[in-house]
């Protein structure tokens, strides 16, 4: 056998594994990736539940009921539909964020309630005369 000839299927060898670490680093980030979207999602979809029994907590207590809460997301309030779009942004973005954004919605179960925007951070909801107008916190 010839020196020369071990010595190719060395670099062989060597190419197939450096091939086969690449598949699996490759499977892993994708992998990472899906769990990052996973939790972002399930981030999204506990503060749309949240902003959602908080609504219903302050139109089920009656005229008056004022309860102040925050969200680390942007959400629209969608009375006529009776939903909750909780946007993936975690600041004001300008419009053409909104349509690059993830979105998640959830239902209220009722539509006593503004629709509006409301930004990321403290938040109110009051309810005045069985409506709960949902306003920033300054």
């Amino acid at each position: 056998m010839k020196k020369g000839q071990t010595s190719v299927e060395g670099i062989f060898v060597i190419g197939a594994v450096f091939l086969m670490f690449l598949f699996i680093l490759g499977y892993g980030f994708n992998k990472r990736t899906d769990n990052q979207n996973a939790e972002k999602f399930v981030s999204q979809r506990d503060t749309c539940i949240k902003i959602s029994n908080l609504i219903t907590g302050a139109f089920i207590n009656g005229n008056g009921t004022e309860i102040i809460s925050n969200s680390e997301y942007e959400f629209d309030l969608l009375n006529n539909s009776r939903l909750i779009g909780i946007y993936s942004l975690k600041e004001k973005g300008f419009s053409s964020d909104y349509a690059e954004a993830d979105v998640v919605f959830c239902s209220v179960p009722i539509n006593q309630f503004p629709s509006r925007l409301v930004h990321a951070g403290e938040f109110k909801a009051k309810n005045v005369g069985d409506f709960v107008d949902v306003t920033y916190v300054i």
